[in-house]
């Protein structure tokens, strides 16, 4: 049975909270699953995410491709369209990076997909600890600078406790 589309102005606070995640970084469905623990209205199970996930793709809200895999069952992985991207940062903001809505090349997809474990696993473990993530870089888009040379982390982020105070983390005191 085809899924329904939907008319290109509706766009629910799940579906913003998708957009979000995956301005961050591509995601798997499982990721996103996994990661819809921190929305207001989390997903139930898989199949729920794949059906929103591919409304979002007929939409032109989102991008689907295949993980390059040696194995069966390779996972489609999502990321922002321009479209996407749009809604969630207005017609007048600066556009990214032209591959942040593109293919991963095969050569990152395994540093990728391990970036994104990483988030979603951040992510989810702050919001059990009711500690908030804030200020989010994605790849190479934050530039810190270390001597004459700059550096561009994987990504970058503030955790902030329920105080407002970013906890004390790898310290000494």
């Amino acid at each position: 049975m085809p899924l329904p589309v939907i008319p290109q102005r509706l766009v629910t606070a799940r579906d913003l909270d998708i957009l979000t995640a995956l301005a961050r970084c591509p995601l798997t469905s499982e990721q996103l699953l996994k990661l819809s623990e921190t929305f207001a209205h989390p997903f139930t199970d898989l199949r729920r995410v794949r059906e929103r996930l591919q409304i979002l793709v007929a939409a032109g809200r989102v991008r689907q491709w295949r993980y390059a895999t040696a194995d069966r069952g390779a996972p489609n992985y999502y990321a922002l369209s321009p479209l996407g991207y749009r809604i969630l940062h207005g017609e007048d903001a600066p556009p990214p990076a032209k591959r942040s809505h593109g293919p991963i090349g095969i050569a990152r997809q395994h540093h990728t997909r391990s970036l994104a474990d990483f988030i979603v696993h951040t992510a989810v473990s702050a919001h059990r600890s009711g500690v908030s993530l804030s200020g989010f870089y994605r790849e190479n888009t934050l530039r810190l600078s270390v001597g004459d040379e700059s550096l561009f982390p994987d990504c970058g982020f503030q955790l902030i406790d329920p105080a407002g105070t970013q906890p004390n983390i790898g310290s000494n005191s």
